[in-house]
């Protein structure tokens, strides 16, 4: 929604930032941290899911871990996805699109479904029946 209003704020008037030069560095700079950022959210949510796999947690310990999981993974991609999408505003880069592409799809990739879920959390059939 955010990025939808920049746009159209974007094609009302002239970005604030015109030099080349000062909108590559942007560029490279919202690259950066987009790359970081959904690096480290992989490894926080495959780290904390790991976690959640140590034998002898009862089925709510699990789902508590994998929410705040899931919920740093798609703070973290949000927060680089916002960046772009400001930088986008301040530039008029439309090359920033692919960027904000690219941190949507992450963010997608992880929704939350109940087979991805009983998957990643290796739930038995018994843990499974009690989330149904």
């Amino acid at each position: 929604m955010f990025a939808i209003i920049v746009f159209a704020l974007n094609f009302l008037q002239a970005p604030a930032v015109l030099d080349q030069s000062v909108v590559r560095i942007f560029f490279i700079a919202v690259l950066a941290v987009a790359a970081i950022s959904i690096f480290m959210a992989l490894q926080l949510y495959k780290r904390r899911i790991t976690e959640a796999l140590t034998p002898g947690r009862i089925l709510m310990d699990k789902l508590n871990i994998y929410r705040a999981a899931l919920i740093l993974y798609l703070a973290l991609c949000e927060g680089a996805g916002l960046f772009a999408v400001i930088v986008y505003f301040l530039t008029g880069y439309k090359l920033l699109f692919i960027v904000i592409a690219v941190v949507l799809l992450a963010m997608l990739q992880k929704r939350p479904e109940k087979s991805k879920i009983f998957n990643e959390l290796q739930l038995s059939s018994q843990e499974q029946m009690e989330l149904n």
